[in-house]
């Protein structure tokens, strides 16, 4: 008989922690006994991957398709996009087939397309179940795709935010406590999204808000973003944290340019930013974190060499007031705070993509 499935992983679930299928079988014994899963794209109706799992002594069976998820999805948008909001490319709708195969037979593949899950490339810290619901479900607690609990922006410069599905996106733009604007975005169909949002006014405050498709009842906590006058040296950093969201914030009045000449020639440009709350000074502290290896694609336009490297860290835009963006890498470094101060300081460096030298 067919295995029977045990557990399945969570509706919404980050690709960086396990997303479990577990199933127990009763012809484990068989010799040569092995399940066979295929990972499939339920939009793209395309196959993800072929992976093969072996049970337990007792012949239950865990399938961790985490990986195989994670490796589909990419962590870049073009934010050049006039779009309000804008579907990431970072999730992905995805469902397995099985089969039980052994050396003297097998049982028939189940397609198990009716239970269709979703995955986000992030997840929740180590401890936490891998379930996003509190991300997902429609109400006045459902969060952002954010780490701070405050947002900061800078006049004339773009800046995005992440959430999960919603019926409205609404944005109020007040200046020194009173309405300017209120403008309501419809949205469809079941996403990661993207909003993104460009003060050119006299907003020194935004609210950011989901709501139902009558504009009756909030379906999120509201978020505040602060807006900052542009300085002369604005650096505006953008970054996934780990649940797979974009992150914002910019780093102004001091910088300071150095170079690097160990085996190549970069320069290197260390932020400050002032003024923050103690949550603002942790997110950031993400950007210090050794993340995963990823490459950067650099071919010399005169010669043709492919000076493709893999880098350690995260993965990090600056985020020009058109648009456009700079792929940079932040070099890790010990930032320390007082948790009795009101406000707190922290420091960037980045490294800019390497001069490629006659």
């Amino acid at each position: 008989m067919q295995p029977t499935v045990t557990a399945r992983p969570a509706d919404w679930a980050g690709t960086s922690g396990p997303i479990l299928y577990k199933l127990t079988s009763t012809n484990y014994t068989e010799v040569g006994y092995r399940l066979e899963v295929e990972i499939w794209n339920n939009v793209a109706a395309t196959k993800i991957a072929d992976a093969v799992y072996y049970p337990d002594s007792g012949g239950d069976l865990v399938c961790d398709v985490s990986v195989f998820l994670k490796t589909s999805l990419v962590n870049n948008s073009d934010l050049t996009t006039s779009d309000v909001t804008y579907t990431d490319n970072n999730w992905v709708n995805y469902y397995i087939k099985y089969q039980e195969v052994w050396s003297a037979g097998s049982e028939t593949q189940v397609n198990d397309s009716a239970n269709d899950m979703f995955a986000v490339y992030g997840g929740l810290q180590i401890g936490s179940t891998n379930n996003l619901d509190a991300y997902v479900t429609a109400g006045t607690s459902k969060k952002f795709l954010t780490l701070m609990d405050r947002w900061r922006a800078v006049k004339n410069y773009p800046f995005t935010f992440s959430f999960i599905n919603g019926e409205r996106l609404t944005v109020v733009r007040k200046q020194a406590g009173s309405t300017l604007t209120t403008t309501n975005t419809t949205l469809t169909g079941t996403a990661v999204r993207r909003g993104k949002h460009k003060e050119t006014g006299d907003a020194d405050t935004l609210e950011i808000r989901l709501r139902d498709a009558a504009l009756s009842a909030d379906e999120s906590v509201t978020m505040v973003c602060d807006i900052v006058e542009e300085c002369n040296n604005t650096i505006v950093l953008q970054w996934k944290n780990y649940l797979g969201g974009d992150e914002c914030f910019p780093f102004q009045i001091n910088q300071e340019y150095t170079w690097n000449y160990s085996n190549k020639k970069a320069k290197r440009l260390t932020l400050f930013a002032e003024g923050l709350t103690l949550n603002q000074w942790e997110v950031i502290q993400g950007l210090n974190t050794i993340g995963e290896i990823y490459k950067i694609n650099i071919v010399e336009m005169t010669t043709g060499l492919n000076r493709t490297s893999d880098k350690v860290g995260q993965s990090v835009n600056i985020l020009n007031s058109d648009g456009t963006k700079t792929g940079v890498v932040v070099i890790s470094q010990a930032n320390n705070t007082q948790t009795k101060q009101i406000k707190h300081s922290a420091v960037v460096t980045i490294e800019y993509p390497e001069l490629l030298l006659q």
